[in-house]
């Protein structure tokens, strides 16, 4: 009974891995590679335009500094719950048809928020979330299914850079032209060119995957990834959280914040490209250590190494360090679970980190103060590294015995 276990089990990955083999055969170019890599990166909407957001909410409805961010963490948090829930039928779903219904949702969303009744407002933002939820699922759902999904997660990142220094451009502008409202019609352009380009969306319909994305979805290694995910962002939204307040003790002023900001931002372009110009060449692991032993630098730097140029240069490589990472996870949880499910879980996961990432950064800051917040930081980035590592070896390991047996 105990040989046959193991043939059942080396036969169930021997499975995965003859269908990763068929699905990178996959080939997404011109217009259906730049509707995916739009798609990709329309999903981060919500995080990009987060202040322009809490800004408007205190500004039209009267909300309080903290209402208003637990109203920015709800969106989120509907963000990751339908990345869950959707992505149950990852592999039944068809993500032309997802794609395209989700961007419809979130152009009509984005119309009720123009509305002066609150409940409305709250309602569609919630809707929003909700309906880029979808959009993750068909996303990476399409990214999963391509030779070199880390390649193309770096080009999503690329994307987001572009995209949204744009957007962030143009609020203030539009800002000051029709009022706060001007993030809103901002970012209905931003949805509307998603509902132009899910039209162009690869269907990548792969029912056969539906066993293969349940099993391992329940895998330590898989699990291992996004656990990694979320300690990552919620490291991040601390470290940026209190960012301004430890310039002030650098004697670094808020317009030279801003401008260190956009630098911070800029950074994902660089970073984006060269990942995808290095691919796998150097595996998963050592990029996804690399990335992380920058994050915890970049912690210390800001929060517990005294000096205006530590926290500068830290805090401008903040992104570049996060843009490294995540292509990577994507890739090895593209190996991991041929139908995208788990790649999709891996944004919820983010997502989760960034909606409970200020709560938990600004307990420690209340306790203890700034420099705790760079500790916890750093122990939250320590962790991924030993999960990451123990995650991709199991993972080599066994694919190893289903290739030999």
């Amino acid at each position: 009974m105990r040989a046959r276990g193991r043939f059942d089990a080396s036969s169930r990955f021997r499975i995965r891995a003859n269908d990763k083999e068929s699905i990178v055969n996959y080939e997404i170019k011109g217009i259906r590679k730049i509707a995916l890599l739009y798609t990709g990166a329309v999903v981060w909407t919500p995080t990009y335009l987060l202040p322009f957001n809490i800004e408007e909410s205190m500004a039209r409805f009267g909300l309080s500094e903290s209402t208003a961010g637990w109203l920015a963490s709800a969106v989120l948090l509907c963000l990751a719950l339908s990345i869950i829930i959707f992505g149950r039928h990852m592999a039944t779903l068809n993500k032309r048809t997802g794609a395209l219904a989700a961007a419809a949702l979130a152009v009509l969303s984005t119309c009720a928020m123009f509305s002066h009744n609150f409940y409305v407002f709250v309602a569609a933002k919630l809707v929003l979330g909700a309906a880029l939820g979808v959009s993750c699922v068909c996303a990476y759902g399409v990214i999963a299914h391509v030779k070199h999904p880390e390649k193309v997660a770096a080009q999503v990142a690329v994307a987001m850079a572009i995209i949204f220094s744009c957007a962030m451009y143009v609020v203030p502008i539009v800002n000051v032209k029709i009022g706060n409202i001007g993030v809103d019609a901002v970012q209905l352009a931003v949805v509307v060119a998603a509902l132009f380009f899910g039209a162009f969306m690869h269907p990548a319909v792969n029912a056969s995957e539906e066993n293969v994305a349940k099993d391992a979805i329940k895998s330590s290694d898989v699990r291992g990834i996004l656990l990694s995910a979320f300690f990552i962002y919620v490291s991040q939204t601390a470290l940026m959280g209190f960012a301004a307040e430890v310039a002030a003790t650098r004697g670094v002023e808020a317009e030279q914040l801003g401008i260190l900001f956009m630098v911070n931002a800029a950074f994902q372009l660089p970073v984006g490209v060269a990942v995808n110009w290095l691919g796998d060449r150097f595996g998963l692991f050592k990029p996804i250590a690399f990335g992380l032993a920058l994050l915890i630098a970049c912690s210390l730097g800001m929060y517990c190494v005294g000096g205006r140029w530590a926290f500068l240069v830290a805090t401008a490589l903040v992104s570049a360090g996060a843009t490294l990472i995540a292509p990577y996870m994507v890739g090895a949880l593209s190996q991991m679970d041929t139908s995208g499910r788990s790649t999709a879980t891996c944004a919820s996961a983010i997502n989760l980190g960034l909606a409970v990432g200020p709560a938990i950064a600004g307990m420690v800051f209340t306790v203890a103060g700034l420099r705790a917040v760079g500790w916890l930081s750093v122990g939250l980035l320590v962790v991924p590294i030993f999960l990451t590592s123990v995650a991709i070896r199991q993972f080599k390991s066994r694919h190893s015995e289903a290739v030999i047996a």
